[in-house]
């Protein structure tokens, strides 16, 4: 029975190693179709695509485009850093990458005073040594094969390939221990007479978190011990750091996009089996005698540390670009790690507790039609009928139906939603008694937008559809829609080739039936040469005519705020982004804009730090304020806050959650309706996760108190 056990845990073990190697193909097409895009020069990477290197790769997506392209840029500004000593002509570089797979940083950084060692799985590293021997990527003439060391898989003067299992700690130093590394050594320092400095760099990028930490750190441990007591007695002096691109748990809070992805890796056979904090990691290095310790969050990278000039050409220039929710995801798990100055100490052996620290959820909501798949969508709810619309989107459409309800079984491409769902309630308005399409009349009436904004008109039946986009690069018209719910269709009736906006503002506004629109993207319009600053366009709904008027001191230069009509002559308004540099503003407030006074007043909450984008605010009565999930500048806010507008305090703040603990909730890119002033609807909502799949909410309903 234990053979047999044996030998199953063995084949498991294969199995899982298949699988992460597997995650170095993808990774691998992803850079490459991130390079062919334009985004970045590596002239290597091409020869280790399946393949003729002209054949043509499926493209991916632009998300994932961005997060490969600051992984690139993160790494690149990494090398720098560990390099820069090497202005010296004095030193050394002995990079020991741990987990190479097709990295090609020992041929982009090729230099007579670095010395690359890469270590991988043996079928990795069987398959990188034969495309470098068939390309002749390495263009020296000291290659060779050394057949007393199975494990060495190619060898040159400045460059060795051992393919071996890091989990096994003495093979590693074993291979290490050989002459070499020291032959190598001796050769570079030939060539520079005056060397005095071994710079040694361990190198990881994504590798080590496929390893449970403890065996992650003994490993570093054990190399650290071996370069400390073979070299330290020699005639160089040693500098030891360490250079890493990894997952990381950046939030005290839960975040479900960090389970998304745990899931995703989960099926993959491929889990995650290291991911810690910042706290963390730095305890790590400590442990490890690192006394400098440098932990940058790809967030801040792309934010701070790229160059406006790169976020221009990879956001306008190279391909469209409107996955700014989704973006700070993918950049908040991710961070680069740059330790230093190593001191020369007796190596601790402490360990680090790895935890999931998740809240309790204190606002738990019920689910209803998982199946129901859409996100960039708008809403609104028609009292008339007690009913919500849903107004076009992306993710899943149902198909036509046959009977009035609509069953969710049969599934179809992911594609931008056509017409109008329609979700009728029960009296209690706490339960979904029917979904259904309101089709369009005609080919020529159908909705396909995202991020786009819904005014109704007063009969119930007229709806004015502000904005939206097909593409970042191509927004589309406002138009007023007609629903017949006779015969359950709808038709464009008119449409405005005004202002061209989406993520932007549109709401009633003054006494009269009129409607603003102010805000949102793309910065420039196509037929106006006018200027929108502090200006808003306002529509009435009677005659159709647009004219513009001034708000003094609102800002209209950002996108994605949230936004709710406060009484008859208002509007609230808080947070958002700047449309220039997509950074969040610099003040945080909850603006009343008013009609009557042309002016808007800012207030400041107290205890409402959070800075927020893609969330959405709703008014209960005269005095309380509900905001509703968003981006905050930590990732994902599930939370709801209450907030008393008169006290200018927050009353409660609330986790959304549900009674199903594997439900992953991604609250942006939502809808949410208030009804009655007490049940709360959020519908839809998530986005396209990075190379992790396509997240998408159940619609949601909540007793608020």
């Amino acid at each position: 029975m234990d053979q047999i056990d044996e030998k199953k845990n063995k084949k498991n073990d294969l199995t899982k190693i298949k699988s992460i190697t597997g995650t170095n193909d993808f990774s691998t097409l992803s850079k490459y179709s991130m390079i062919n895009k334009g985004y970045c020069c590596d002239p290597y990477l091409k020869y280790f695509i399946d393949g003729d290197s002209t054949t043509i790769i499926k493209t991916r997506a632009p998300i994932i485009h961005h997060g490969y392209y600051v992984r690139f840029k993160a790494i690149e500004y990494g090398w720098q850093k560990v390099f820069e000593y090497s202005m010296n002509e004095q030193q050394i570089n002995i990079i020991l990458s741990l987990g190479a797979g097709f990295d090609t940083s020992s041929f982009r950084y090729r230099s007579d005073r670095n010395i690359f060692i890469e270590i991988d799985h043996p079928d990795v590293c069987q398959r990188k040594a034969n495309i470098i021997r068939m390309n002749q990527l390495i263009d020296d003439k000291k290659i060779n094969f050394e057949e007393n060391c199975p494990e060495l898989f190619l060898q040159s003067s400045r460059y060795l390939l051992f393919g071996v299992d890091l989990r096994q700690h003495s093979q590693v130093i074993n291979l290490l221990s050989t002459n070499l590394l020291d032959d190598m050594i001796n050769d570079a320092a030939t060539d520079s007479n005056e060397m005095k400095r071994l710079n040694f760099i361990l190198f990881n990028e994504c590798s080590l978190c496929y390893i449970e930490q403890t065996v992650a750190d003994k490993l570093m441990a054990k190399i650290i011990g071996f370069i400390e007591t073979k070299y330290s007695s020699s005639r160089y002096s040693i500098q030891i750091q360490y250079l890493g691109y990894e997952m990381y748990n950046a939030n005290v809070d839960s975040n479900d996009f960090n389970r998304f992805m745990f899931k995703h890796f989960q099926q993959m056979n491929a889990p995650i089996l290291t991911f810690i904090n910042e706290n963390q990691i730095r305890k790590r290095f400590e442990n490890l005698n690192f006394n400098q310790i440098n932990l940058i969050n790809m967030r801040h990278f792309y934010r701070e540390l790229l160059t406006q000039e790169d976020r221009n050409r990879i956001n306008h220039r190279i391909e469209p670009f409107d996955e700014w929710e989704e973006l700070e995801n993918v950049c908040q798990v991710y961070c680069l790690t740059i330790c230093k100055k190593f001191k020369s100490n007796q190596l601790s052996n402490q360990t680090i507790t790895i935890y999931d620290h998740r809240p309790v959820k204190s606002l738990l909501a019920k689910s209803f039609h998982p199946s129901l798949q859409v996100f960039g969508h708008c809403s609104n709810y028609d009292a008339h009928n007690n009913q919500i619309n849903v107004f076009g989107g992306f993710g899943i459409e149902p198909p036509p139906p046959r009977q009035s309800s609509v069953k969710m079984n049969n599934r179809v491409a992911h594609s931008r939603f056509k017409n109008i769902l329609q979700l009728s309630l029960d009296d209690s308005h706490e339960q979904i008694t029917n979904v259904q399409i309101i089709h369009s009349k005609n080919n020529e009436s159908i909705i396909n937008r995202l991020h786009s904004r819904v005014v109704p008109f007063n009969d119930g039946k007229h709806f004015f559809l502000s904005g939206g986009r097909k593409s970042p690069n191509q927004p589309l018209l406002s138009s007023i829609i007609a629903i017949d719910y006779d015969i359950n269709q709808f038709e464009i009736i008119e449409s405005f080739d005004i202002v061209h906006k989406y993520r932007h503002v549109c709401s009633r506004f003054g006494y009269r039936d009129q409607l603003c629109q102010f805000g949102g993207l793309p910065l420039i319009q196509s037929n106006n040469n006018v200027d929108e600053s502090n200006s808003i366009w306002m529509f009435d709904m009677a005659t159709s005519r647009w004219f513009q008027s001034k708000i003094n001191g609102l800002l209209t230069d950002r996108h994605s705020l949230a936004f709710t009509t406060f009484g008859n002559h208002s509007i609230v308004l808080n947070g958002g982004l700047d449309c220039h540099h997509n950074q969040f503003l610099s003040e945080n407030h909850i603006e009343l804009m008013d009609s009557r006074m042309e002016n808007v007043e800012k207030f400041l909450i107290a205890d409402l730090s959070e800075k927020l984008y893609s969330h959405h605010m709703k008014i209960i009565d005269d005095h309380r304020i509900l905001i509703i999930g968003g981006i905050a500048d930590y990732g994902i806010s599930n939370r709801i806050y209450q907030i008393d507008f008169r006290l200018m305090k927050i009353l409660t703040t609330n986790y959304i959650g549900t009674n199903d603990d594997d439900q992953i909730l991604m609250m942006h890119n939502f809808s949410c309706e208030l009804i009655n002033k007490n049940y709360l609807w959020t519908i839809g909502g998530g986005g396209n996760c990075f190379s992790f799949g396509t997240h998408f909410n159940p619609i949601l309903s909540f007793q608020i108190d």
